[in-house]
């Protein structure tokens, strides 16, 4: 109500009461709430949106899958303060989903790989809202009884469902702080909805930046890195030794009688041989280590931190285990395979990378000169500046 009134004073000059009246003003009072309601939302949307674009611009420029998801958990926890949630993704083969973002306090979602089948909104590929735990329709994956209802967004785009979003729908402090404690379900979903959207499209176009980017540097044949990669890499690599005082080893590995082999069998079996020993060198690798095929059935191998004396053993356990190794083309067994070596160390055998690469060459002629199937060190400058 609204009082409006003055004192009435008497002729006598004393008062007498007042003079006023009462309005009721609830329908203008709501109107008001109202209105101090839709401009919180704005703020707080507008606030909303501009977390998500900076998200955006963070995916933007990550080169892998691995980098996104320590920024989607941090943005996460802004857009959706006191609340649950996380982020599935798709397996390479779409066969199981796996949280790859967790935030909030209370584990209110299965962390590890779940089934689509666990999650309403991949079964149908559309936002599942459950408004309260009673009597709904819940999913396989969510792990709580105790929240007020989630939303679960399916990560779709360019026709491509790559995962899902799931929110629970739970307000606490953050929510009361700015007065938006009773946001509508809709409201919320449309939220997650639109964040689950931005994240696929992001992460779509990443994945398609990381296939074009892997076939530039990639061997279509071995898998390897090529020897664009390779040089781009190791200039790279021996800048970062220098400034660290950092050792770095170049193997250069070659198939004994490859072309003999090619002639006798033909160039099918010589690229099953070259798939099989790429596979192998992979195997005995560090993770830091940078395998590359040089050309034709010469492989370079880049190896960050390793002395030359590490870098020998473990172009030797390369060697043994292909000498080892039964090849073995549709059924057929081929004839043993062996590989020759030469290795160089930065910085005893060269500080460039043309150097290093020539050391380890000139080393690996001479390994295959000296018999084959064995592993040479470059030799030093005092030894003869890498010529024997």
């Amino acid at each position: 109500m609204l009082d409006v009134g003055e004192p009435f004073i008497s002729r006598e000059g004393s008062f007498a009461g007042f003079i006023g009246s009462s309005t009721d003003i609830t329908d203008r009072k709501n109107h008001e709430a109202q209105l101090r309601l839709s401009q919180l939302e704005l703020t707080q949307h507008n606030l909303e949106m501009q977390l998500i674009n900076e998200l955006n611009s963070y995916l933007q420029v990550c080169r892998s899958l691995q980098e996104t998801h320590p920024i989607i958990t941090h943005y996460a926890r802004r857009i959706f303060p006191d609340c649950t949630g996380a982020f599935y993704l798709y397996d390479e083969n779409h066969t199981t989903v796996e949280a790859v973002a967790e935030w909030g306090g209370q584990a209110c979602f299965a962390s590890g790989p779940i089934s689509a089948d666990d999650c309403w909104a991949l079964r149908q590929g559309k936002i599942h809202a459950v408004d309260g735990l009673e009597d709904e329709i819940v999913c396989k994956h969510m792990t709580s009884d105790s929240i007020p209802g989630y939303v679960c967004a399916p990560a779709i785009a360019q026709g491509d469902m790559i995962g899902v979003l799931a929110v629970t729908l739970g307000q606490g402090d953050a929510a009361a702080a700015t007065g938006l404690e009773h946001r509508s379900v809709e409201s919320r979903a449309r939220l997650i909805s639109m964040a689950a959207d931005n994240l696929a499209m992001a992460l779509v176009s990443l994945k398609l930046r990381e296939a074009l980017r892997d076939r530039s540097v990639r061997d279509p044949l071995t898998r390897l890195f090529n020897r664009r990669y390779l040089e781009e890499t190791l200039e790279r690599e021996l800048a970062s030794c220098q400034r660290t005082d950092q050792s770095l080893s170049v193997i250069m590995l070659d198939i004994d009688h490859f072309k003999q082999f090619n002639d006798a069998h033909g160039h099918d079996v010589g690229d099953f041989v070259l798939v099989k020993i790429a596979e192998i060198v992979r195997s005995k690798l560090k993770t830091a280590d940078v395998p590359c095929r040089f050309g034709g059935e010469e492989l370079a191998l880049v190896m960050p931190g390793a002395a030359g004396e590490i870098a020998m053993a473990r172009a030797d356990a390369v060697r043994r285990a292909i000498e080892h190794h039964d090849f073995v083309h549709n059924g057929k067994k081929l004839a043993e395979v062996t590989v020759s070596m030469g290795v160089a160390a930065y910085p005893m055998h060269g500080a460039t990378a043309t150097a290093l690469l020539k050391a380890a060459d000139t080393a690996l002629y001479e390994a295959k000169e000296a018999g084959r199937n064995r592993v040479l060190l470059a030799l030093g400058p005092d030894e003869g500046g890498g010529n024997r």
